[in-house]
């Protein structure tokens, strides 16, 4: 049994730093970082989401990595992972874009 559940999507970004380098296919969405989070303050969390089998491994397992519950974690092969816009940075704040660059899902 899990003291800390943590829901929410599995999102692939893709980001344009302040100084404008980017850096695609990166895990994020409010799930993963949800799970990064409470990971730091807790030993006992689970993660409740859902992906495709298309997910990379290596994604699995920095997910693994964390030594939380995985056991909600729902991959559907007839699912695709979505991958989010362009998420760009400035010295201020960000603001989202339309990935040009990745499939439409």
């Amino acid at each position: 049994m899990v003291d800390y559940l943590i829901y929410g999507k599995i999102i692939i970004d893709r980001v344009r730093a302040a100084d404008g380098s980017d850096h695609a296919d990166l895990l994020g969405g409010g799930g993963p970082q949800g799970l990064f989070g409470a990971r730091l303050w807790h030993d006992s969390v689970g993660f409740l989401s859902r992906s495709g089998t298309d997910i990379a491994p290596r994604f699995v397992q920095a997910l693994a990595e964390l030594d939380v519950d995985l056991a909600g974690w729902a991959r559907y092969p007839d699912l695709q992972t979505f991958k989010g816009g362009l998420v760009v940075y400035d010295e201020d704040e960000y603001a989202t874009r339309p990935d040009t660059q990745s499939p439409a899902v």
